[in-house]
């Protein structure tokens, strides 16, 4: 096959992985196809590990020293040191969590890892046990002790968000696990994102990643546009499936105080999470990807960060909320191969569920969606998200938390696999 149809191929199938969030306004799609265009391909098809990463020269520097061992993975001796760090912190700000990692460190496994590992295979769960894992990450920073929720609160919602969630293909009950846990991790690990952090920030970010999908149909923005949806009439085509899964969200609660998590919120407190939830959640739209990643570079440029600078800038907090609630919900490229590979298959699925959805009502078919049985289309589309969206997240990730470098790593070796299957697929 030529190079030009190739080209053209990534940059529809790079697209299409934007366009199942969103409806991609011309900006944003014009600047999602040029970073698709823009890469060097490939001539194996064995993984390259000195994969070049495309972005600003700044974090490509940073992102190439934790590709190649600069951020090391930290060995036993240093995450105990980290949490001696934290231990000792002369901070006594009530607002301040200090979790305690011994407090939970397992569940009766049914997989060989442990939630509190990124190599935990949350689709071999079930929906059952995933209510469990989820309660217990929020217990691990004593939430409901802090902010007098009632534990039965609690698992009631979850238990609701998991019931009002539909079984998509892939946005399902699993992915909203698979959002929480990355959140989780990202949050807690050493050098991770929680020290930046209050509490009730930490907490934001966790209820949001278990809401952000709330009521999920199993397509994309610019579906419910085309189809003149009542959901695209009620949020005027702005945002659509994100608004909708946030005021999902709050009705539950309204509607029943055995749900109502924040029944004990009240005055500030209450409009300030409330809000930071909205806003969290609505910047899961990928259509808002380039305009949040270009607020976060800015404070990725401050490496290393100042941690007093942060806490005491709220407008900080809340940009780190939104880009860790956005980034865990496209985690999956950053996952060891053999866990992220399941979530592709199954993104390409609801992407030709949506095409036959299209095809079944007479609109438009999405041309970038169509096709997906195709195994060259469908490893185009992931080199095309992983170098143009996935990569340049964990970029900024690792040089903000270093303790999250090891997913940069995963993911410079997962786009890797796909480019040579690409090149495999092409000869």
């Amino acid at each position: 096959m030529e190079w030009l149809p190739r080209k053209i191929i990534l940059l529809m199938v790079t697209a299409a992985f934007v366009a199942l969030n969103s409806s991609l306004s011309p900006s944003t799609a014009e600047m999602a196809g040029s970073s698709a265009g823009a890469h060097q391909q490939s001539s194996t098809t064995q993984p390259d590990e000195n994969f070049e990463i495309h972005s600003s020269a700044q974090q490509e520097t940073a992102a190439q020293r934790a590709v190649n061992g600069s951020y090391n993975d930290h060995s036993e001796q240093d995450e105990k040191n980290c949490r001696a760090e934290t231990a000792s912190d002369n901070r006594s700000r009530s607002t301040r969590i200090e979790p305690q990692s011994s407090e939970i460190n397992h569940i009766e496994e049914s997989s060989s890892a442990a939630w509190n590992s990124w190599e935990f295979d949350i689709l071999q769960q079930s929906k059952e046990d995933l209510v469990d894992i989820i309660e217990q990450l929020f217990a691990h920073y004593k939430f409901c002790e802090k902010f007098d929720i009632p534990d039965t609160t609690l698992r009631n919602f979850i238990v609701a968000v998991q019931e009002h969630m539909p079984d998509n293909p892939y946005h399902n009950f699993h992915h909203v696990a698979s959002v929480v846990h990355f959140s989780f991790l990202t949050l807690s690990v050493c050098d991770g994102a929680d020290r930046y952090l209050t509490d009730r920030d930490v907490f934001i970010v966790l209820f949001s990643a278990l809401i952000h999908d709330l009521n999920h149909p199993g397509n994309d923005n610019a579906f419910e546009v085309k189809s003149q949806s009542q959901l695209a009439l009620k949020y005027n085509n702005v945002s659509v499936l994100e608004n909708y899964s946030i005021d999902s969200a709050f009705e539950l609660m309204d509607e029943d105080m055995a749900l109502n998590v924040f029944q004990n919120f009240v005055g500030d407190d209450l409009e300030y999470i409330k809000n930071s939830v909205r806003d969290a959640v609505l910047y899961t739209d990928m259509s808002k990807h380039f305009e949040l990643l270009n607020k976060v570079g800015h404070l990725a440029d401050k490496v290393p960060v100042n941690r007093t600078m942060i806490e005491e800038d709220e407008a900080a907090r809340q940009l780190l909320i939104k880009f860790i609630v956005h980034v865990s919900d496209i985690s999956n490229p950053g996952l060891l191969f053999e866990l992220h590979s399941p979530w592709s298959h199954r993104i390409s699925d609801e992407f030709s569920q949506q095409v036959n959805k299209e095809r079944q009502r007479g609109l438009e078919v999405t041309a970038m969606m169509d096709g997906m049985d195709n195994e060259f289309t469908k490893a185009s589309a992931q080199v095309g998200f992983i170098r143009t969206f996935a990569l340049p997240c964990f970029e900024i990730m690792a040089l903000l938390f270093p303790g999250t470098s090891s997913i940069l790593k995963d993911c410079v070796h997962n786009a890797n696999i796909w480019q040579g299957i690409v090149d495999h697929l092409s000869i």
